[in-house]
């Protein structure tokens, strides 16, 4: 039988305490007695919504994550591939 919903949210805001206080997912999981997915979980189910945050200009992530096709994210996600396209060549 599961946890309590009453429990369960007890845990989900004592996971949410000990990450904003630096702790990770293993460590808090260890405290709390309970699997470091678990954690992971919960800690999401705490977090603002990747829309709220703002898009990381001048990266690969911003093109290829985000949609962002400003100059800065189109130059960033171009040498990247440039970068990929070489290691591989040069793996046997």
């Amino acid at each position: 039988m599961g946890i309590t919903r009453t429990r369960r949210n007890q845990l989900i805001w004592q996971v949410a305490a000990l990450a904003t206080q630096s702790y990770s997912d293993v460590a808090i999981a260890e405290h709390l007695g309970i699997n470091r997915d678990t954690v992971a979980r919960y800690r999401r189910a705490t977090q603002p919504d990747q829309e709220d945050r703002p898009i990381p200009h001048g990266t690969p992530g911003g093109y290829t994550h985000h949609g962002c096709r400003c100059d800065p994210c189109t130059a960033a996600n171009r040498e990247n591939c440039r970068r990929t396209r070489a290691a591989r060549k040069e793996t046997p």
